[in-house]
């Protein structure tokens, strides 16, 4: 009758799969399979294929995934270990509080803004860079 039909699975595992493979290869849990297997082809072609298979990642896995990119900082980072510094004029080490931060004033109810690379110790005879004049 002269009417072609396209051959679907062909268009969705040279056409489709290959560029979302690649779009979503950063993503944390996502695999070649998975999105084979959410394209309706067979994921046990693609698991074996990109060495996913091995990994443990599971649909049941997948359920219950949040990105990392919703999680809070604290969360993300809770297994991190904090940075700490040490005041080259007075010795006191304290954390890293970021490259600006809010700091508590004694005898104050208002928090100061200030840039995080100040010595922590209200006596330190030299807070700026900890003590270090060689950073300015």
């Amino acid at each position: 009758s002269g009417v072609l039909t396209p051959d679907v699975e062909w268009y969705l595992t040279q056409q489709i799969l290959p560029p979302i493979a690649r779009l979503c290869e950063p993503i944390e849990g996502m695999s070649q399979g998975v999105i084979a297997e959410r394209l309706g082809l067979d994921s046990r072609r693609y698991n074996q294929i990109s060495g996913v298979s091995g990994s443990g990642i599971d649909d049941d896995d997948l359920v219950d995934y949040v990105p990392e990119s919703s999680k809070s900082d604290a969360e993300r980072f809770k297994e991190a270990e904090k940075l700490m510094t040490l005041c080259k004029a007075c010795g006191t080490e304290s954390e890293f509080p970021g490259v600006f931060c809010i700091r508590k004033v004694e005898g104050s109810t208002v928090p100061e803004r200030a840039i995080g690379f100040q010595c922590t110790n209200p006596n330190c005879a030299s807070p700026d860079y900890w003590g270090d004049t060689n950073l300015c």
